[in-house]
């Protein structure tokens, strides 16, 4: 079902809300009791959905977009190696460790370390994407665009962490 217009809505109070809006109250130092909130009635909206507008511009959208995404890969892929990773790491890392575990290990670090180079990059892609959607003077939304940013960082600083510690431990072993 299609729906024709979107009412926004400012919710002032439950007590507005439910019709109590009038509440009594001692008179203040001037003798004049307070003044009551208008009608919630007076603060809706309505907006149709032809007057919605994008917080940016296609391009842009489309751009930013696909940099996130290549996080999100980044970040899947992680999250599924991490675990054979982290075991492949401990088992190399023991005293005594049998060359084949620490080759496995050494190479499983490097998966580790194609996926930290890879949110490097994608970081990098989007720290410019930011810089140029700041300078372009285009419509956008701070909040959005940060919001991809700061996933961005978080994905590169996940990946990068863990492939610090893990090759830590291993030449510590």
């Amino acid at each position: 079902m299609m729906f024709k217009s979107i009412f926004l809505t400012v919710l002032l109070g439950f007590t507005a809300l439910s019709g109590a809006g009038a509440q009594t109250a001692a008179p203040s130092a001037t003798g004049q009791a307070p003044r009551t909130p208008p009608p919630i009635r007076e603060k809706f909206v309505e907006q149709g959905v032809d007057q919605l507008s994008s917080p940016f511009t296609k391009p842009t959208v489309l751009k930013l977009n696909a940099i996130v995404q290549k996080s999100k890969v980044i970040i899947d892929r992680f999250d599924h190696d991490i675990p054979a990773i982290r075991t492949a790491v401990a088992a190399g890392a023991k005293r005594g460790a049998a060359p084949a575990a620490r080759a496995h290990a050494t190479a499983s670090l490097g998966t580790l370390s194609a996926l930290s180079e890879r949110a490097r990059i994608n970081l990098a892609e989007m720290k410019r994407a930011e810089r140029g959607v700041r300078a372009s003077g285009e419509k956008y939304n701070d909040t959005i665009l940060s919001a991809m940013v700061a996933f961005c960082v978080d994905v590169d600083t996940e990946v990068r962490t863990e492939h610090r510690q893990l090759a830590a431990k291993l030449k510590r072993g």
